[in-house]
């Protein structure tokens, strides 16, 4: 496995070219012997430093396809944006330059809105993240569906974070202190929506730029990770409000589709067991990396849990994002709730 820490120079370029050329020639075999004795560079990217859990957890899954492939399969990491930025690197997903990467799902709406289906609230159950193979199968097959246009699959969920939202001035103890609240979110316009229910008015932008606006008074408040408050915002934040399982906030596994089906059938097997693996350890990391952030920010914030009272309020107040998105996408509200109820 290698791993591209340096600056993203013209060896990377000229590496990326001949990826390119490996691509075009590398699927052609002559033989079943010749297709098992070939090997296969796969590039993986995202845009975090290589301390984020993402990235880690992106070794980790490098390190297992090499085990499994027996060296068949190279891997090659990208971090901290010197390949691309995530956004980048889904609409490279095809081009040969990038086989891997884990946007955040949210992301993926630009490329089929149905996939907000899974950042509707209250949508996803972390005890089946946790526990259950076959409901987070049954996921990867609904939202390759809504990918398959751009021969993109997608091969696992991966919980990023409960959530909680950060204020300066104004602590969030009540559904009405949303009203009028200035909040900003990493989301699409599923969640600008969600938030609207609630009274606050939600502005999408990079949680790179969330503690500067913060500290001006651009906005309220952020709604983001405990670890992106312990490590990004600060101390700037001084109360913090957790609405269990309110907004999903999940990155996506996806991989070139076209590449992924000219690998041998062997390989293809060893990169989803493998991926499954990641998957499923990664929803239990999340929750507990909360935890430990969270008594981190407790040095110099007050936190406030909402009951389950208040919580029962909050879902009767999204009833009509999820109305307007069953209206608006009734096949993929469907199969989705159809999943759900499957468990």
């Amino acid at each position: 496995m290698k791993k591209m820490y340096k600056g993203f120079t013209l060896f990377a370029l000229l590496v990326v070219s001949a990826i390119i050329l490996a691509a075009c020639g590398g699927s052609e075999t002559e033989s079943g012997e010749a297709a098992e004795a070939e090997t296969y560079t796969m590039v993986l990217t995202n845009e975090v430093a290589t301390t984020h859990a993402k990235h880690l957890k992106m070794e980790e899954l490098a390190k297992k396809i090499e085990e499994k492939s027996g060296g068949r399969i190279k891997t090659e990491i990208y971090p901290s944006k010197q390949l691309y930025t995530d956004a980048d690197a889904v609409s490279s997903l095809g081009s040969g330059s990038v086989h891997m990467a884990w946007p955040p799902t949210a992301q993926l709406e630009k490329i089929n809105e149905e996939v907000g289906v899974v950042g509707l609230p209250f949508s996803l159950r972390n005890d089946l993240l946790l526990e259950s193979v076959e409901y987070k199968n049954d996921l990867n097959d609904l939202l390759s569906g809504f990918l398959n246009e751009k021969n993109i699959k997608h091969l696992g969920i991966l919980r990023a974070t409960g959530g909680v939202i950060i204020t300066t001035k104004k602590e969030i103890k009540d559904v009405k202190d949303f009203e009028n609240l200035k909040l900003s979110i990493a989301g699409g316009q599923t969640q600008i929506n969600i938030m609207s229910n609630i009274g606050a008015n939600a502005i999408s932008m990079p949680i790179s730029e969330a503690p500067t606006s913060l500290a001006q008074g651009v906005v309220d408040g952020v709604f983001t990770s405990p670890n992106a408050w312990s490590t990004g915002i600060g101390d700037i934040g001084k109360y913090g409000t957790i609405i269990e399982g309110f907004v999903p906030m999940t990155y996506s596994m996806v991989i070139d589709g076209k590449w992924f089906d000219q690998l041998p059938k062997d390989l293809q097997d060893v990169i989803v067991e493998a991926s499954n693996e990641v998957v499923n350890s990664y929803a239990q990391n999340s929750i507990d990396a909360d935890a430990k952030e969270i008594e981190v920010v407790k040095e110099y914030a007050q936190i406030t849990e909402f009951t389950e009272d208040q919580i029962a309020e909050i879902k009767e107040m999204v009833q009509p994002s999820l109305k307007d998105f069953e209206e608006k996408f009734p096949e993929a509200y469907e199969k989705f709730k159809a999943i759900d109820e499957k468990y």
